[in-house]
């Protein structure tokens, strides 16, 4: 019989995951929690909500909604998912559902007994869904925080997935794993309940990073807002997420 070609061979997980502290996970079986499973070949993950099913050599094994298992996942990419408490409508909440991973949202709808549903950003368009699972958003640099890292010379936005003593290991818009200095870190706080026309902002697009600008329209209350950035550039709508206080 010919020997297995290397392309065969399973794919390698990405680099980065060799650099990852190693963390003794403090979890049991059964319990709920947020985890960012490399994808094997790509320096990608996607973040979900899964159920723990056993930890083995200081790895963790997961299963997802629909019961399928993953395993080997560093204790380092596997956080305690927070279950209950009081939720009311209009609060911010970190979401994740089967087609929405990891997002802030704002709470659209409660009812007693059913699921609850958000409003999200899509695309630069406001959607209504209902959601697995959602909590209290993560401030400051920790784990499940949305943080500000160096990106080309400016400030980008990613979700922190890991922390180890040192460094942070950040998931980007696009999905891919950066490393940087904890240092290099900055806290982005939870947005507020509304804003107001001419309001100072950094506005944050992914092909930019955070810019400068001024509430110029309150498009859909406490969701969207138009801001005029600085310098000669055309007004745009942004998701009340990607705005952050520009100080006084």
């Amino acid at each position: 019989m010919p020997a297995p070609s290397a392309s065969a061979a399973p794919a390698a997980p990405p680099a980065w995951v060799s650099t990852l502290p190693d963390v003794m996970p403090q979890l049991m079986a059964g319990q709920r929690v947020w985890a960012a499973p490399p994808l094997r070949g790509s320096d990608m993950v996607d973040i979900g909500v899964y159920t723990v099913e056993g930890i083995h050599d200081r790895r963790v094994s997961l299963t997802d909604r629909l019961g399928q298992r993953i395993d080997g996942v560093p204790g380092a990419l596997v956080h305690a998912a927070i279950i209950g408490g009081k939720l009311n409508e209009g609060d911010i909440v970190l979401c994740y559902s089967f087609t929405l991973s990891a997002v802030l949202a704002r709470v659209a709808k409660l009812k007693a007994g059913s699921e609850i549903e958000v409003h999200y950003d899509w695309a630069g368009t406001t959607k209504t869904s209902s959601i697995e699972h959602c909590q209290a958003p993560v401030e400051g640099i920790a784990p499940l925080a949305f943080v500000g890292f160096p990106k080309g010379g400016g400030m980008s936005r990613g979700l922190l997935i890991a922390l180890g003593t040192d460094r942070g290991w950040v998931r980007t818009a696009s999905g891919h794993v950066e490393a940087h200095s904890v240092k290099a870190f900055e806290k982005l706080p939870i947005p507020p309940g509304d804003r107001v026309v001419g309001q100072k902002v950094r506005a944050y697009s992914w092909a930019t990073g955070f810019q400068s600008g001024v509430v110029s329209n309150v498009s859909e209350p406490g969701l969207r807002y138009r801001v005029k950035l600085e310098g000669d550039k055309p007004e745009r709508d942004y998701f009340f997420t990607m705005l952050v206080d520009s100080g006084p």
